[in-house]
C-alpha cells in the first residue's frame, strides 16, 4: 500500500499504520497526537486537527501540510522537503529551512522573525504573522505571497538581517 487516506472519519487516533506507505491523509479528524511515522512516508496531510506536535519526520519526506492545528513548534526538518504548509497554527519560530526547500506556506501563525531562507526557495506566504522589522514591510508589500525578484531582494535582506545578528552575538 502506497496511500493512506482515513480524512474525515472523527478519529481520536489514527489505526496501525502500513509500514510501507508513501503518503498519509488524515486530515479533518480530532487527532492530537500523530504515532511515529513510516520511514518510506513522503507526503502528511495532517490539516485540521488539534496536533500540538508533530513527531520526527522521516528522511525522505517531500511534502509536510500540517495546517489549522495547535502547533506551537516544528520538528527538525529533514533535507529532502519541498514543501511545507503550516498556517493557521500557534508557531512563534520555524527551525532551520532545508536547502532543498521550494514552497514555505506559514500565513496566521505568531512568527516575528523568519529564519536563513534557502536559495532554492519559490515561494514563501508569511502574511498574518506580527512579524518585526525588516521582515514586515516586506511581506506587507506583497501579501499574495513572495515570488520571483521580490522573492530574492527579501530573501537577500533576511540573510542579511541573520548575517548582522550573527556578527553582534560574536561580539
Amino acid at each position: 500500500m502506497t496511500k493512506f487516506s482515513c480524512a474525515a472519519q472523527g478519529l481520536t487516533e489514527l489505526p496501525p499504520l502500513p509500514e510501507m506507505v508513501e503518503e498519509i491523509h488524515c486530515n479533518n479528524n480530532r487527532l492530537t497526537f500523530l504515532p511515529e511515522l513510516p520511514t518510506t512516508l513522503k507526503r502528511l496531510e495532517c490539516g485540521a486537527n488539534s496536533l500540538e506536535t508533530l513527531p520526527t519526520l522521516p528522511e525522505g519526506i517531500i511534502r509536510v501540510t500540517c495546517i489549522r492545528n495547535r502547533l506551537k513548534e516544528l520538528p527538525h526538518l529533514p533535507s529532502s522537503l519541498e514543501e511545507l504548509n503550516c498556517y493557521d497554527n500557534y508557531l512563534t519560530e520555524l527551525p532551520t529551512l532545508p536547502e532543498n526547500l521550494l514552497c514555505l506556506a506559514c500565513m496566521g501563525n505568531k512568527l516575528t522573525v523568519v529564519p536563513r531562507l534557502p536559495a532554492s526557495l519559490e515561494v514563501i506566504l508569511l502574511d498574518f504573522n506580527p512579524l518585526i522589522e525588516p521582515f514586515k514591510t516586506w511581506v506587507d508589500e506583497n501579501k499574495s505571497g513572495i515570488q520571483g525578484e521580490p522573492l530574492n531582494v527579501f530573501r537577500e535582506k533576511v540573510n542579511a538581517y541573520w548575517d548582522s545578528k550573527d556578527k553582534t552575538d560574536l561580539k
